[in-house]
């Protein structure tokens, strides 16, 4: 579950992954703090089983982290909201829970055109080790490829 870095002063971590799926539907997967890397673990997984599958798959990478509260992804949050069908929070979330386990919020909204739209959290209980990086086990990062995928692809 891991590649290769291509250069050390290219950003590793995935931001966003956007496609439009089989059924036309426009799906935004908007991952923060850090949870996504290209060259290990889940971000590695998910970016190379989407990219196999026949879909016109786009990969935004960032240097810095992003937290859900800060004022700009509240403003992103919006136009994504205008621009997709479907989007999908992926984010680390203390629940008191088990380390690695994962909940799914799902809230429906229209956008400024009166379509009703899906908007689905992805919670997961981090696991912080003491460098302060999200890690999860392997059966953690298995099943969050398979949601995440399944909700990107399906109608």
């Amino acid at each position: 579950m891991k590649n290769l870095r291509v250069s050390k002063y290219l950003p590793d971590t995935i931001s966003k992954i956007t496609l439009t799926n089989l059924y036309g539907r426009k799906v935004a997967l908007l991952a923060y703090n850090d949870i996504l890397q290209n060259s290990e673990g889940l971000g590695y997984l998910l970016a190379r089983e989407l990219t196999d599958v026949d879909l016109q798959v786009k990969i935004n990478y960032g240097r810095t982290q992003k937290t859900m509260d800060q004022f700009m992804e509240i403003e992103n949050m919006a136009r994504e909201k205008e621009k997709n069908d479907r989007i999908i929070v992926l984010r680390l979330k203390d629940m008191g829970k088990i380390p690695g386990s994962i909940v799914k919020d799902i809230q429906e909204y229209k956008n400024s055109n009166g379509a009703e739209n899906v908007l689905i959290n992805i919670f997961i209980q981090p696991s912080v080790e003491k460098d302060g990086e999200a890690r999860f086990d392997k059966y953690t990062t298995l099943a969050l490829k398979e949601i995440i995928k399944k909700e990107m692809i399906s109608m």
